[in-house]
């Protein structure tokens, strides 16, 4: 790249040669035995939280994510390998049936959000080679599943729940699209920061602290079972990032902020990150052997497997 070149000193070598070790310094890879492995390498695989209620309906965003993610399709990693799933939520939550002898995907609705449980065993996360007609169908035809989709509630906590109980065996990548507070079942959260006389006050520091410390557990067994968490938050109310911002910052993932988000102005914002974000390079199942001294501790997104072993998701 052009930013790379340099200029010469008199003998012939760049003036920052002493600044760039890569110029001078060898490197040398060894294949990792099986005891550095937690397990064998499983399928990339990719599942989406998407929000149905009427804002993400008004708002554009269910046309903008559907687009998206079917034109990205071809570019996902670990062809032909590849697991996709779906999960839809509002008060309810909304599992598909990508099984590869359907002409289209079956919607099965649970509305139990305090005993949350798989409606199937499988064809939830499904090969995309083998169900891509089911997927692209699906695709198509979700802004106008929920057209008319009048609901204002969110049941995120129990939709991450489900999402786990599809994911914890595999791992990977789960993306979380969310455009109204969490408001019913566990990790519902309330309306804060709406007494002005905080800001600028030794309160205010109270609203960046996670209120509700469930998003904080489920990051740690999201973590543990290797799954990275992304989180595309895109409310024209309050949605306390604080709070849903431990999903991704304990499991190595992503918060993407749209404040009042509309298709039409942030339409392409969303579209060019979302694609960056599937298709980009990345490692799955990361493990790391750390040796040090006695009295040190680690502070980042890991879980311990054995020590000295710690394991990173995607």
């Amino acid at each position: 790249p052009g930013e790379y070149f340099c200029a010469l000193d008199a003998s012939g070598r760049r003036f920052d040669a002493d600044q760039r070790p890569e110029l001078s310094k060898g490197t040398v890879e060894f294949v990792a035995p099986t005891e550095y492995m937690v397990r064998p390498p499983m399928p990339p695989s990719y599942f989406f939280l998407i929000d149905v209620s009427v804002s993400a309906v008004r708002s554009g965003l269910l046309e903008v994510v559907a687009k998206t993610i079917k034109s990205c399709l071809d570019d996902l990693l670990g062809f032909p390998r590849t697991q996709i799933g779906f999960l839809t939520f509002d008060s309810t939550l909304h599992f598909h049936n990508f099984k590869s002898s359907l002409s289209q995907p079956q919607m099965m609705v649970v509305a139990d959000l305090d005993d949350v449980f798989l409606p199937l065993p499988d064809d939830l996360l499904v090969n995309l080679v083998d169900s891509r007609h089911v997927v692209e169908s699906f695709l198509d035809n979700l802004p106008n599943m929920f057209q008319d989709n009048v609901n204002v509630e969110s049941a995120l906590g129990p939709a991450l729940k489900a999402a786990f109980m599809v994911m914890g065996q595999i791992g990977g990548k789960l993306l979380v699209f969310q455009s109204t507070l969490p408001s019913l079942g566990i990790g519902r959260l309330r309306l804060r920061g709406d007494d002005v006389r905080a800001y600028g006050t030794d309160k205010e520091h109270i609203l960046r602290i996670p209120e509700d410390p469930f998003y904080k557990q489920m990051a740690a067994e999201f973590t543990k079972n290797q799954i990275a968490v992304d989180i595309f938050s895109l409310s024209d109310k309050y949605c306390d990032i604080a709070s849903l911002g431990s999903l991704a910052k304990y499991t190595g993932g992503q918060v993407y902020h749209y404040p009042s988000f509309q298709a039409t102005t942030h339409g392409e914002k969303l579209k060019h990150e979302l694609s960056r974000d599937l298709t980009r390079e990345t490692a799955w199942e990361s493990v790391m052997r750390i040796r040090c001294g006695k009295g040190f501790r680690f502070y980042a997104q890991l879980h311990v497997y054995h020590l000295p072993i710690y394991f990173l998701a995607c």
